[in-house]
């Protein structure tokens, strides 16, 4: 079958007009081996809503990635219901499920259901049962006593007292979609603890939105539009109905069905993956290691949404097996890795093995996330929270964030990273820190090299000292032989010590903020380096000497070729808050008078107040100021030197990962 030949027999609406029939058998175009077959239920493959709920409960298996619609999925199905006039069908999706062998249910009405997992098609359902939720709300609030029959036609059944919902969703989401969408136990107070819990929420508050706009649009005419929504939905909305009978089946299925829609993150890939091996290993504690890869990635979702880096999932997967599994960035697949490495027909007949292979490395990844956290969001409140009552953990997350600042933390994440995982002494650890933001600033930012330089014998040190090939003596100087190498300190001090246009070099913000941080001598620094980093240059950098030095004052002390050379070198750079108030003023003016109006003297900033030292700015004030900034920036970043600049052991430009976080 070519691909997309499947999602065109189920999406396409040529096609629901298809010859009804017993088996649809379709041949994955992957694995020509599988013969996949649907039934069609019933003989009724086009069911509407109120069909589906009739006598049928549904589960999303926990394989089965989080709920991920958004807004314009939302705005979709809104749009369709606002659309549909009165009498008309329209189709709404499809629905693939598997039904739950010898599983039915049997509520207090004595009503039968029969159970399923939905193999595709949560998402949409899902949805439907959010809107029809704030649907029945908005019947209860106008006091209409069919909002009680609803609920229980379509959310909820009851079985021995107790409300069960018609819809379970996957164990990441079921107990926020249980109390806070369609409130079971009677609470909606929860707050999501991840992307997926977020998102259900957000589906809940638009059509809460949508509802309340229509009931002040139609004023006393909304019950009966509500009416009529009710009846679209349950009735004019019809979703094509497969069942894969034979659960073999169902992980072909699964991944041939998710082709299609929005792209799974390689993060859920690898969960759905892992946990269709544990079903397969039943006879040697496989239930028992799905608990455990729940548990870990329900800690992994919480963890990432707490520090805000929902969107680097994927990177925490490529650092882990960087450290533990293959330092070569290049030979990372993805969730293809995990299936080559934990392959069911490689290690048929030793399961056991599987299931410990499987087990080791899942437990790998929560401390992992972890130190992936405290090391791309530092900021956070419980970052390096292991070293509490240490009196390195404030430097800790100073340097972070200094490292997070220069923008290339990515080269140095697999390094930390197995540092964390092997708990090393927090001395040790800001050791190690310590050295990678001198590299990052001298190689990246002064060097202005690409960010991969020297990373693959970083990613190869970071594979063996977690592997205990090597110690914390050989990774520092691993760090320090290739920093000797791509920026000797000859080459260091050479570039540090040239005058020249530093105002559009792509380190200087970070270069003045260090210095004003110098000179505040552990003082609170009055300027926040986010916004300082995200304003213009123009508005946050002053020239001392300005670039439109039209002032007499000026022209009297400086030459020409004096201010072509050094108005954007670093000697007359200075942080500030407000640059618009210096204008092209005299350096007198600038300056100002303590206690007397905005100037120089009555900065917030140190490195602006160090600048009344000076009596006047001429070339021999600027030479001496240079040369004190110079000294600091030598002091500041020097390490070592391993090796000849000439030495090529040490060279190792790149890998094929080149990347900023």
């Amino acid at each position: 079958m070519k691909p997309g030949a499947l999602q065109r027999l189920f999406s396409c609406k040529e096609n629901i007009a298809l010859r009804q029939t017993t088996c649809y058998n379709i041949l994955h175009e992957v694995e020509p081996q599988f013969k996949i077959c649907f039934e069609v239920r019933d003989m009724e493959y086009l069911q509407s809503i109120a069909k589906l709920f009739q006598d049928q409960l549904y589960s999303v298996p926990d394989y089965q990635r989080g709920y991920a619609w958004e807004r314009r999925h939302w705005q979709d199905l809104w749009d369709d219901i606002e659309l549909l006039e009165d009498g008309q069908e329209h189709y709404t999706g499809t629905l693939v499920l598997h039904s739950i062998p010898g599983a039915s249910f049997s509520d207090d009405n004595g009503d039968v259901f029969t159970q399923h997992d939905i193999v595709d098609g949560q998402q949409r359902l899902t949805t439907i049962s959010i809107l029809m939720v704030e649907m029945i709300r908005q019947f209860e609030l106008l006091g209409n006593k069919k909002s009680k029959a609803l609920r229980n036609r379509y959310i909820v059944t009851t079985k021995d007292g107790v409300q069960m919902p018609k819809l379970k969703l996957n164990r990441d989401t079921n107990d926020f979609y249980r109390r806070s969408i369609i409130a079971v136990e009677g609470d909606i107070s929860a707050t999501p603890k991840i992307f997926s819990e977020r998102r259900l929420q957000e589906a809940r508050d638009f059509f809460r939105k949508q509802f309340e706009e229509k009931k002040v649009e139609l004023g006393s005419g909304f019950g009966t539009w509500l009416e009529g929504v009710n009846n679209k939905v349950v009735s004019q909305m019809k979703l094509t109905v497969y069942v894969v009978p034979e659960e073999s089946d169902v992980g072909v299925i699964f991944e041939v069905m998710n082709n299609r829609g929005k792209p799974l993150a390689e993060m859920e890939k690898v969960k759905n993956y892992l946990l269709f091996v544990c079903a397969k290993l039943t006879a040697c504690g496989g239930s028992a290691l799905a608990d455990e890869i729940n548990k870990a990635w329900k800690y992994i979702y919480e963890t990432l949404m707490a520090n805000n880096v929902c969107d680097l999932e994927d990177n925490l997967l490529r650092f882990n097996w960087i450290v533990t599994q293959n330092y070569k960035p290049s030979e990372w697949k993805g969730c293809n890795s995990i299936k080559e490495a934990f392959d069911l027909k490689k290690h048929r007949g030793n399961y056991e093995a599987l299931r410990d292979s499987i087990r080791s490395y899942v437990s790998l990844l929560p401390p992992s996330c972890k130190a992936f956290c405290d090391i791309i969001a530092p900021d956070r409140d419980l970052s390096f929270d292991s070293f509490n009552g240490r009196k390195e953990k404030k430097e800790i997350v100073e340097y972070s964030q200094k490292l997070v600042r220069l923008k290339t933390t990515a080269a140095f994440v697999p390094l930390l990273m197995a540092l964390r995982l092997k708990n090393p002494a927090p001395d040790a650890y800001l050791n190690i820190l310590k050295i990678c933001e001198k590299y990052a600033f001298r190689v990246f930012a002064l060097m202005e090299r690409r960010t991969n330089a020297g990373q693959s014998a970083m990613y190869i040190s970071a594979y063996r000292y977690f592997h205990g090939e090597c110690d914390l003596s050989d990774l520092r100087e691993t760090i320090e032989k290739q920093l000797t190498y791509f920026c000797d300190r000859k080459t260091y001090e050479s570039k540090v010590d040239t005058i020249g246009d530093w105002y559009n070099r792509k380190g200087i913000k970070y270069i003045l903020f260090e210095y004003e941080t110098y000179l505040a001598n552990g003082a609170n620094v009055k300027i926040n380096w986010k916004e300082f980093q995200e304003k213009d240059k123009k508005d946050t950098i002053e020239h001392i000497l300005p670039q439109t030095p039209t002032e007499p004052y000026w022209r009297k002390r400086w030459k020409e070729k004096d201010i072509e050379e050094v108005t954007h070198d670093i000697g007359n750079l200075v942080v500030t808050l407000d640059n618009s108030s210096y204008s092209n003023y005299g350096f007198e003016k600038k300056k100002g008078l303590v206690g007397a109006g905005a100037g120089y003297a009555n900065s917030n900033l140190f490195s602006e107040r160090e600048l009344c030292v000076f009596v006047d700015w001429t070339r021999e004030a600027f030479e001496d100021r240079r040369k004190k900034i110079a000294d600091w920036m030598k002091d500041r970043w020097f390490a070592e030197d391993y090796l000849s600049a000439n030495d090529e052991s040490a060279a190792d430009v790149s890998d094929d990962f080149d990347s900023e976080l």
